[in-house]
């Protein structure tokens, strides 16, 4: 895609848990996002995760600031 190096899957995972934790978006549900194992007890074994619409507002609440939400919207 002649995307530089620094921009690979592991960058964007790298930022968009950076972000999340930025938003307070709990570890749990940051693990959930990203597909890490929520290896703990309570979390890990006793429950499947927030309902989707959870989900969903924690991602929402996630940004890039201005200059890229901007970028984004004109794609």
């Amino acid at each position: 895609m002649g995307l530089p190096k620094q921009l690979d899957a592991h960058g964007l995972r790298r930022s968009f848990i950076q972000r999340c934790e930025d938003a307070g978006v709990p570890s749990s549900t940051t693990k959930l996002l990203v597909g890490h194992a929520r290896g703990d007890l309570t979390y890990g074994l006793y429950s499947t995760g927030p309902e989707w619409d959870r989900l969903v507002e924690a991602v929402g609440r996630v940004t890039y600031g201005e200059d890229v939400e901007a970028l984004v919207k004109d794609l």
